[in-house]
């Protein structure tokens, strides 16, 4: 059995922000309707009505269905499927961003890992969904990167979620816009725990390597956007179908290639991000039991999930020096409060002086005050021990790892 997966990131922010919206989402829905796509998954679908416009217009041949709304612009994941879906659930990432950053937005569109079970004829295919943390800037110059934990916190998690709900399953797919480029520390962890293989490393078709998504000088809805690579047509590639087989089952990939770029008789691009194609052949081996070809998570058939302890050292290691940077900067919101606190107290003496002066102190320094505040002992508090957790059951996978490893000697 050939299966056809597509993910799209499709920029359908509302109110105007993302450009052509409407006009993109309904050739969208028309490409999709095509029946050349199996199973779909799409990213920054925030408003329910351009779901609902792409459901009505699939749905000969993408019948099945779901949406996931949580945040506040409701997390913006869907997924299609030309067979039926018998379960969904979903995780929400502990680290997303920050309130304050409005501009960004990220704290408020409810970033999580998405899944819809697939019963395709008799066999369980899990499709996990999913976008994380915008990057904004390459993923080869982390030390500016101010989401890096965040980023590297949701990828662990989204792996995690993958290995404990993808028991049972004979196909797993992982499908989205892990917003990490593939030699970052993020996207090699989350391939390596989940024990997952990149369809675009892993396809037939080596002679296509036209395969970087977003950032493309040739994308015309990219080019008003901050390029993180302005001197190349190259872009990066952070858009991916990860794919494993378990059980009596194989799957290969036969080929991956970009779609969805341009609207057929236009020069607009259906979206910021290019489309992702893969083509992943399933086969039953004739071993019903699967004894000898078995695939699991731990083989050690070089897959990069191989090198899972000095992945997770890494790890370790990042979230620990974030840990003590989250302390410092605590200390100084603090700090910082307690200094703009004092300064309030001048304003009872300078209403002696003006009253409207002293008004405008007050409420400027209140909310200062408040804000400094509310970050030191509320928000970097929350961040500090959300990390420190992830960090502790990092610790406790590295042991199990590391004791696999000594126990079996792979």
């Amino acid at each position: 059995m050939e299966l056809n997966v597509v993910t799209l990131n499709c920029w359908g922010l509302p109110f105007g922000i993302s450009k052509h919206k409407g006009e993109r989402m309904q050739h969208i829905a028309k490409e999709l309707a095509t029946g050349a796509y199996d199973v779909v998954s799409l990213q920054e679908i925030w408003v329910l009505k351009d779901y609902e416009l792409i459901k009505s217009t699939v749905k000969n041949v993408l019948p099945y269905s779901f949406y996931f709304r949580m945040g506040l612009q409701n997390g913006g994941l869907c997924m299609f499927s030309k067979w039926p879906i018998v379960d969904t659930f979903y995780h929400l990432y502990s680290l997303n961003g920050y309130a304050h950053q409005v501009f960004m937005g990220d704290w408020y569109t409810g970033k999580m890992v998405a899944l819809c079970k697939i019963d395709v004829e008799g066999m369980a295919v899990n499709v996990y969904n999913t976008h994380a943390h915008a990057l904004y800037v390459p993923s080869n110059i982390p030390e500016k990167d101010d989401f890096l934990t965040h980023r590297l916190t949701q990828l662990y998690e989204l792996s995690e979620f993958v290995r404990l709900t993808s028991g049972g399953s004979d196909l797993v797919l992982v499908m989205g816009d892990f917003n990490s480029e593939p030699f970052s520390l993020a996207t090699k962890l989350a391939l390596s725990n989940a024990g997952l293989l990149d369809s675009w490393e892993t396809r037939g078709n080596k002679e296509y390597t036209d395969g970087m998504t977003i950032e493309r000088l040739d994308n015309i809805l990219a080019k008003g956007q901050t390029h993180c690579y302005m001197n190349t047509n190259d872009g990066e590639r952070i858009d991916y179908n990860f794919y494993q087989s378990y059980g009596p089952y194989t799957a290969r990939c036969l080929k991956t290639t970009l779609t969805m770029r341009k609207i057929p008789g236009s020069d607009l691009s259906y979206s910021d991000h290019e489309g992702v194609l893969s083509t992943i052949r399933v086969t039953r081996l004739k071993d019903s039991q699967g004894q000898g070809d078995e695939k699991s998570n731990e083989d050690d058939d070089g897959s990069p999930h191989q090198q899972l302890p000095e992945l997770l050292k890494e790890a370790i290691s990042v979230l620990s020096k974030n840990i003590e940077k989250v302390k410092s900067d605590q200390m100084w919101s603090r700090l910082k409060a307690l200094f703009c606190f004092f300064l309030l107290l001048l304003s009872v003496s300078l209403g002696d002086v003006s009253p409207v002066l002293a008004f405008i102190w007050t409420c400027g320094l209140t909310l200062i005050t408040a804000f400094y505040f509310c970050f030191g002992f509320i928000v970097e508090e929350c961040e500090k021990k959300t990390v420190t957790g992830i960090m502790e059951s990092m610790k406790v996978r590295l042991s199990a790892v590391e004791k696999r490893i000594r126990v079996n000697g792979k």
